[in-house]
């Protein structure tokens, strides 16, 4: 409705307080109605042309909402063209960026199978006196006998690589090399049966508010007894225990992108058994993908683009 001819009608009514208002409104209008950190969103559009702003694409219209770039089609008809230009830019840039880490998290994850499937029983069996005493000092435990999930006073305590020893020369998929391997960073000590299980995707570790929680993967093992514990503990006693991190150092962690990328394969591993629905992405899921994603830097993502290329 217009309030021209007649101060009566509509909402322009005549007091000398809305005309006031209306000025106020007008100064606080153009550019910082809707610029910057959301503010505006959904008013001082009456009247604004809408052509541009319903053109733009959907998702692009959709970033640079969330971002607080231009929150409406006042917003936006407020921007100059260099700065319609430079959005494009960071909208096109932080696509390709995004896409190309659902690549790397991909290959990352799936080179990982190779070394997992093939796991050497020598190997796993096999100590490691100066990778276990590395671990050990790494992260405060109190001797062999001390499991990260179990606690101290435990038997049948092993080195638990977090990415297989014999997939080590594909470490640089997650900005890592070959002699990091034995690293601290990527070895736990766990109870024998709960090592076993981890490395065949039975059960894995999933982050949770800082910290990594056990989690099983395969129900069938539930009921299965670990070797050796007093009082008697079976699997689905210790699903939900936390990683255990006995150092005042709270850097001395391992890798997050290695833990990461193990729980990502269980959840597709427990998807393809039956034991996670098709279209079911957990919580747990979705963020071991955005801690990946976090750890592919540019360089990282560099190296990756070569190795791609190199293979077509």
């Amino acid at each position: 409705m217009s309030s021209s001819g007649n101060n009566n009608n509509g909402r322009g009514g005549g007091t000398n307080n809305d005309k006031k208002k209306k000025n106020d409104d007008k100064k606080r209008g153009g550019r910082n109605r809707g610029r910057g950190k959301g503010r505006g969103s959904g008013q001082g559009n009456a009247g604004v042309d809408q052509t541009q702003w319903r053109s733009l694409d959907k998702n692009y219209r959709e970033f640079l909402v969330k971002f607080g770039l231009a929150v409406n089609a006042a917003a936006f008809n407020a921007l100059s063209f260099r700065e319609k230009l430079d959005l494009v830019d960071m909208y096109e840039s932080r696509a390709e960026k995004t896409n190309l880490n659902d690549l790397l998290v991909d290959l990352a994850s799936r080179n990982m199978v190779a070394g997992w499937e093939n796991i050497s029983e020598n190997r796993t069996s096999r100590e490691s006196q100066a990778v276990k005493q590395n671990s050990i000092n790494y992260y405060g435990l109190h001797g062999k006998n001390h499991c990260q999930i179990l606690g101290n006073g435990t038997k049948n305590v092993v080195n638990a690589h977090i990415w297989p020893h014999n997939n080590r020369e594909n470490l640089v998929l997650v900005s890592l090399e070959a002699k990091d391997i034995d690293n601290p960073k990527n070895v736990l000590r766990l109870h024998s049966d709960i090592e076993w299980h981890f490395d065949r995707f039975f059960l894995t570790f999933v982050h949770l508010g800082g910290d990594f929680i056990l989690h099983i993967m395969d129900p069938s093992i539930r009921t299965f007894h670990l070797k050796d514990t007093n009082p008697p503990l079976t699997f689905g006693d210790i699903d939900g225990r936390k990683l255990l991190f006995p150092t005042t150092n709270r850097e001395n962690r391992p890798w997050r992108r290695l833990l990461a990328a193990h729980s990502i394969f269980a959840h597709r591993k427990a998807r393809d058994n039956g034991f996670l629905l098709d279209d079911e992405v957990t919580s747990a899921e979705f963020s071991a993908v955005e801690l990946m994603k976090f750890s592919l830097d540019d360089e990282a993502q560099a190296r990756m683009k070569l190795l791609i290329n190199s293979d077509k």
